[in-house]
């Protein structure tokens, strides 16, 4: 290998070369080499005879040119581009200060160098040469398409490289610019970016609402098993779902492909296609359908709320089974998922049912109120005879005057609902306003948000679920399940509320819920119950340790002695209770252990 001096100005930079270099590290090297000289002679290799390519030694040849040398020592050797460029990466690579966005685009130069038509290297052979894992490799590239301001912020060290990496794995570069924007503007951190990144910006293929493996559906596209931008193909050593889209306009682009297939086959069919702003209206949180919607899910069953009490929901067969060649389902697409599902009018579904023989499953109150909306040239067939009752009776009122008071009840009821919260926001500490979770059996619970479902609509449902701090989830786990939710609720429900609710109930409803709210048993009640037992109390009485009286009051006591006398209470501003003859206004000589008490009815009638 030739060493010679050679001009500074016969030298070139080479295009595949690092291109940052430190500015007051440079004046450093230059002050240096004043004093000493270029230790290290400059790798180059021939261009034509007047000209040489530096393969590496850039940083040398510059802080030389700002010494004001004239020429500097280099070994002149042939090389290849291959070659130089693996050269020139181990050689930068090696280096504490190398910048990772130059790297990266070293490392991509290496992995798309070619040789008769096939690729040189491969994540596992580039790593291998290096020293290096196949997953740095793998994502160390990803920073060579990163966007000039966060390539610039990962230089400053104003954002951190595995930050930087995140950006870089999303494909379009529309969007690597887009979120690039957000994590700049929002000093956002790696946990930040990467929750931004999975909420807007992949999306799950396992529940893709297309056929993954269609080779057609998108042919520039192709299968998503295949796909590049498909995270399991990235070869990500912290990925741990292989099946991640990271591509949003082509995903976008298969579902709207996949959808119009659909719709075009479910109208050959003669299938009504509801549009996208119909669908948006049906579904609350662009997931579930509305609880007041007009339509229901064709393969569901009826819903519970509507269906007897004594009918046992599980054992229904859905609408679809049910209504089989009877009503015909629409197709709707669920907005925020993209899955279409079939939906069916409820009226028309009332109608069919009760004209099928099966009306006798629904409540009387619910045939009469879809008669009331539906007319009446429609009340007819939503009423069943058998269930009693004559809609077209004496007593009736005409449909739209019915229809018009259900809709003022409704928005009383909802009303009464805002007010009580205003009312007993400030009451927090008084827990008399309230009645806890404990107190009241879980069946109770589900049976107050059905009714405050029915009677108050969607907004109702979500005013009384703040009450209770649950959210649709939880919501529907009660409904369905009467399941509360692990923990306590976040607040008690108003004991106001649960009085107009219960008060605007239906008389089997009522009745339902006091049965089970009679036989309920709290869990304080059942140590009361305990204590009361040990203590040996006859019925009725209760501990006077555990349950004091909280004002005087006149009863019926029973001493430790075994004696039994009339007795009233009196408690001092220590709290301390003394027991009293109410005859003879002495104080008992025996301990109190146990009162008898009495609810309102009995004080009455004695």
């Amino acid at each position: 290998m030739d060493t010679k001096y050679i001009n500074v100005g016969s030298l070139v930079a080479s295009a595949t070369n690092r291109k940052f270099f430190d500015a007051d590290r440079l004046d450093e090297l230059a002050a240096n080499i004043s004093e000493v000289g270029i230790l290290q002679p400059l790798l180059v290799r021939p261009l034509d005879d007047d000209r040489f390519e530096i393969v590496f030694g850039e940083r040398r040849w510059r802080a030389a040119k700002l010494a004001g040398l004239e020429s500097v020592e280099c070994r002149v050797r042939e090389l290849s581009d291959t070659e130089a460029l693996e050269l020139q990466v181990v050689e930068n690579l090696q280096r504490e200060d190398v910048d990772p966005v130059e790297e990266a685009q070293m490392l991509r130069m290496m992995l798309n160098l070619e040789q008769d038509g096939e690729r040189v290297y491969t994540t596992v052979s580039l790593g291998e040469k290096i020293g290096k894992s196949k997953h740095y490799v793998s994502q160390r590239v990803l920073l060579a398409q990163l966007p000039r301001p966060i390539a610039d912020a990962l230089r400053t060290g104003k954002i951190q490289a595995k930050t930087a990496e995140l950006i870089g794995r999303i494909p379009n570069k529309s969007t690597r610019k887009e979120v690039g924007d957000f994590v700049l503007k929002g000093d956002l951190t790696f946990k930040a970016t990467k929750e931004l990144i999975q909420r807007s910006y992949v999306r799950s293929l396992k529940s893709a609402p297309f056929d993954r493996e269609s080779v057609d559906l998108c042919p520039q596209a192709g299968a998503c098993g295949e796909c590049p931008k498909r995270t399991g193909n990235m070869d990500l050593e912290d990925v741990r779902d292989g099946w991640v889209c990271c591509d949003m306009d082509c995903f976008r682009a298969k579902c709207e492909a996949s959808w119009e297939r659909q719709t075009a086959k479910a109208r050959e069919a003669g299938m009504a296609v509801l549009s996208d702003e119909e669908s948006r209206s049906l579904f609350v949180d662009g997931r579930h359908l509305n609880y007041d919607a007009p339509y229901v899910l064709w393969e569901s069953r009826p819903p519970e709320d509507i269906i007897k009490p004594e009918v046992e929901w599980r054992n229904l067969e859905s609408w679809s089974v049910m209504l089989a060649d009877v009503v015909s389902p629409v197709l709707a697409r669920v907005p925020d998922t993209g899955r279409s599902v079939e939906l069916a009018r409820l009226d028309v579904c009332l109608t069919a049912a009760v004209e099928q023989g099966e009306g006798e499953i629904f409540k009387d109150v619910i045939l009469r109120k879809h008669a009331a909306s539906a007319g009446g040239g429609a009340k007819a067939a939503f009423v069943n005879p058998d269930l009693g009752g004559d809609f077209d009776g004496a007593d009736s009122e005409p449909v739209g005057e019915v229809s018009a008071k259900a809709d003022r009840s409704q928005k009383e009821a909802l009303q009464a609902m805002k007010d009580l919260r205003d009312r007993v926001a400030g009451l927090a500490g008084d827990t008399s306003c309230y009645v806890a979770p404990g107190q009241m059996p879980i069946e109770c619970w589900a049976l107050l948000l059905q009714a405050a479902a029915v009677n108050m609509g969607a907004a109702g449902r979500k005013l009384f679920a703040q009450w209770m701090g649950l959210n649709e989830d939880a919501m529907l786990g009660l409904i369905l399940r009467g399941e509360l939710p692990a923990g306590d609720l976040a607040e008690c429900v108003p004991v106001a509320l649960l009085s107009v609710l219960v008060s605007e109930w239906e008389p089997h409803m009522q009745d339902k819920f006091l049965s089970a709210f009679r036989g309920y048993v709290a869990p304080d009640e059942v140590a009361e119950e305990s204590a009361a037992e040990e203590l040996d109390l006859p019925e009725g009485y209760r501990p006077a340790a555990l349950v004091l009286p909280d004002d005087e009051i006149t009863c019926n006591v029973i001493c430790a002695d075994g004696s039994k006398a009339m007795a009233y209470s009196s408690t001092d501003e220590n709290d301390v209770t003394t027991w009293c003859d109410a005859v003879s206004f002495e104080p008992l000589k025996s301990e109190v252990v146990g009162w008898e008490y009495y609810d309102g009815e009995e004080e009455e009638e004695a």
